[in-house]
């Protein structure tokens, strides 16, 4: 996490208030959110009673205006994405997904990449959902994927139309479609020029379903 975010040190300790907004007992008035359990209680006196937690509502919702102001301010999508799981899972640990099951960078890429094939994806909207320009996200790809954003999407390209030739009962417009060609005569030549062979040919050197191997 940022520097910049501020750190537990960088936060006063939060001071509770009552309903008219008067200081409680000093004893709880300068107690921590860390001191405050949210079990039930009917005790409206006590640390974790009702007007405890509407106090602890209303400070988080203080704090919550200038924390978002100063998350938003310069900062990247991937970088908010990061800071957004973190917070989640100290808060929520049981609630949130282990980091084992969270998708590292590369596959949020290439996830986002097959989310948005469709579309004739380019290197300009991936560099905006990274947050970064067109010019580092092309640097930035080629360190984290291995290859050029170019090389990547024609690969990418190729194995979803041979997986729905192969799969699919899809017409070559709607596969073209599907990879973000506008036409199929634009597929076709994609097709054959990365094959050697048309995406009729390649679809039909496999067996019909139900027919005599």
């Amino acid at each position: 996490m940022n520097s910049d975010i501020g750190t537990e040190r960088d936060i006063p300790k939060a001071t509770f208030f009552d309903s008219a907004g008067d200081s409680t007992d000093p004893k709880t008035s300068m107690r921590s959110t860390s001191d405050i359990t949210l079990a039930e209680d009917k005790d409206p006196l006590s640390p974790s009673g009702p007007a405890q937690k509407h106090a602890l509502l209303r400070e988080l919702f203080a704090y919550t205006a200038n924390w978002a102001k100063r998350f938003y301010q310069g900062r990247r999508n991937h970088d908010r994405q990061k800071i957004v799981e973190f917070v989640s899972r100290a808060l929520l640990p049981d609630a949130c997904p282990s980091a084992a099951t969270t998708l590292d960078l590369p596959d949020q890429i290439h996830e986002f990449m097959v989310t948005h094939l469709h579309q004739g994806l380019t290197l300009k909207e991936l560099s905006e959902f990274l947050g970064y320009s067109e010019k580092y996200c092309s640097d930035f790809f080629i360190l984290h994927m291995g290859e050029p954003f170019s090389v990547y999407l024609k690969r990418l390209r190729l194995q979803t139309a041979k997986l729905l030739l192969k799969n699919s009962e899809q017409n070559l417009t709607e596969i073209a479609q599907a990879i973000g060609f506008r036409d199929q005569f634009s597929f076709s030549h994609f097709f054959k020029k990365a094959t050697g062979i048309s995406p009729r040919q390649f679809r039909d050197s496999f067996p019909k379903s139900g027919s005599q191997a």
